[in-house]
This record gives structure tokens, C-alpha cells and sequence, in this order.
């Protein structure tokens, strides 16, 4: 795959009223699986709606596909395929005439745009479902069809805004499949923004990680794999008392509904004999693995 960056951002900033969407944003997405993973809120939607063109940033500057915003036109619009966060189509004309619809407003010609939807429909596995309203459509179906409409004009990057959103198991796996397909097998390259942890695992390999509109992490997905670690799970008998001694000796934790989790290079014995001490002895400890979903908890604290 052709090393490109898809966008780079300096200092840009979105500002809706007294609320900071973004805040002074400087980063590069480089091309291949990308995740843009935050809790909800974070400022994912409003990054992916300035680098279209839909919202315009209250300061800063980015480029997309290497061309500086003043610039961006057709052309290089045509060369991204968007899949919204908000599952919304035409109500009243089916999935064949939505998908068509987009194929020419993208430019292609009538003969080509019926060809391309007709393989796209397919590809997402929307067979006699197709030639139904859309109003009819179950969440799975229409986030297939939102798949299909981005995929119709065959271009190079593809952005999805929590794609996932909404579907059940089964969907999730489906959409997940065909996001990690287009890159491996078609070359695409994905910006895939997420709250989900477990869906950037199964797809992409770069993290951007945002949270109140920063940028808390980038880099490779398996620089922070490498800081998974062993720990334990600890119930004290007076957690507040135990919060006190592990803040105060600086000892790394996190407060769970199952208990305490501190990191394992402690030593539990002498911690239990000093805690003891002030009241707050051990009632039960167990090993625990420190997951991806401790490490995302740890970095948007």
C-alpha cells in the first residue's frame, strides 16, 4: 500500500459557543487502518466534520490527501468515501435508487453508477433487501447500506464515524469484517472513529486517542499493547482508608465495582502488613491482568 497522509491537522480548534470541541489539535493520519478512538463527546465527529468541509474550524489548518483546505476541491473530495454516524437515509425510495442517488452525485455516469451499486450492494450483502424503502430497514441493513453509498464512487480512504453504533452482535462482527476486507484485500485506507476499544483491536493498527477535544495518544496500536501488565485485585476492608495509603506512597490503582486494581510490582504481603496498620486490612486479593480497557481507562483520566 502507497504511504500517504490522509490528513494533517496544526492547532485547529472548533468552538460552539463557550463549549471547546477541539482544542488546538495538531496531528497526522497516516494511511492504512487508523482508529480515532474517545469516549462519546470527545471531539471525534466535530474533527471529521471540519476535515469534509461540513463545519468550518474557528482557527488552525489542515490538509487532506497533501492538499492545504483553501485547496481542497472535487477531486480530491472524490477520492474519500463517508459512512455518518447517524444512520439516515431517504425514507421513501429504495436501497438500489438511494446508493444510484450518491453514485451521481459523485460524478459517475448513469450506465457506471447503476453497475457500481448494484457491486457494492452486493458486497455488503444487501440481496433482495435492496429493492425495499429504506424506511423498512432494520439498523444493520441501513448501516450497510451507509457502507455500500461510501464505497459506490471507488475511492481511496474511507471514513466511518462509529459504524458499529447501534447493531447487535452479529452486525458489529459483519461491518467489522468488511472494514478490515476493504483494507486487506482492496487497499483501502480507514479513519474508523470509535468508542469502542474492542472494535480498533479487530481493525485497524494506529491510534489516535481523543479526549475533551485533545489528543491524549498516536502512534501504533502495539506500542501500547506493550504496556499490559500483570496486577492484582484487592478488596480492602476500608477502601477509603486504602485509597489514602496508595495515593499517598504513590502507588498506581483504579477503583473498580470488584474491588481495588493495583499494578504488580507491589509487594502484597508487605502491603498488607503496613495497611493493616491503619485500619484498612485485605479481605480477598486475586492476579489480574492489566487489559487494553484498563490502559484506555488509565489514559483519558
Amino acid at each position: 500500500m502507497q504511504t500517504i497522509t490522509i490528513v494533517e491537522t496544526h492547532d485547529l480548534r472548533k468552538v460552539y459557543g463557550e463549549v471547546v470541541a477541539l482544542d488546538d489539535v495538531t496531528l497526522t493520519v497516516p494511511s492504512g487502518a487508523v482508529a480515532f478512538l474517545g469516549p462519546n463527546g470527545a471531539g471525534k465527529t466535530t474533527f471529521i466534520k471540519l476535515i469534509l468541509g461540513i463545519a468550518k474550524p474557528t482557527k488552525g489548518s489542515f490538509s487532506l490527501l497533501g492538499v492545504p483546505q483553501e485547496q481542497i476541491g472535487d477531486i480530491v473530495k472524490s477520492k474519500i468515501g463517508y459512512m455518518p454516524e447517524i444512520p439516515s437515509t431517504v425514507s421513501n425510495v429504495t436501497g438500489v435508487q438511494f446508493v444510484r442517488h450518491m453514485a451521481l452525485l459523485s460524478g459517475l455516469p448513469y450506465e457506471v453508477a447503476m453497475q457500481r451499486t448494484h457491486e457494492v450492494l452486493d458486497y455488503v450483502s444487501l440481496e433482495e433487501e435492496r429493492y425495499r424503502e429504506t424506511k423498512n430497514y432494520s439498523t444493520g441493513m441501513r448501516q450497510r447500506l451507509l457502507l455500500a453509498q461510501a464505497l459506490v464512487h471507488d475511492p481511496a480512504v474511507i471514513i466511518c464515524d462509529e459504524p458499529t453504533s447501534g447493531l447487535d452482535p452479529a452486525g458489529r462482527e459483519d461491518i467489522l469484517a468488511l472494514l478490515k476486507d476493504l483494507v486487506s484485500t482492496y487497499g483501502k485506507s480507514l479513519f474508523f472513529s470509535t468508542h469502542i476499544l474492542r472494535d480498533v483491536e479487530q481493525t485497524c493498527d494506529h491510534l489516535i486517542l481523543l479526549n475533551h477535544g485533545k489528543v491524549v495518544y498516536e502512534g501504533a496500536i502495539s506500542e501500547i499493547k506493550k504496556r499490559k501488565r500483570k496486577g492484582y485485585l484487592i478488596r480492602f476492608t476500608n477502601e477509603t482508608k486504602a485509597v489514602d495509603y496508595l495515593t499517598t506512597h504513590g502507588i498506581h490503582y483504579r477503583i473498580t465495582h470488584e474491588g481495588i486494581i493495583v499494578d504488580g510490582n507491589i509487594d502484597v504481603r508487605e502491603l498488607y502488613r503496613r495497611i493493616s496498620k491503619i485500619g484498612a486490612g485485605i479481605l480477598a486479593f486475586q492476579p489480574y491482568e492489566i487489559s487494553m480497557d484498563d490502559l484506555f481507562i488509565e489514559m483519558i483520566k
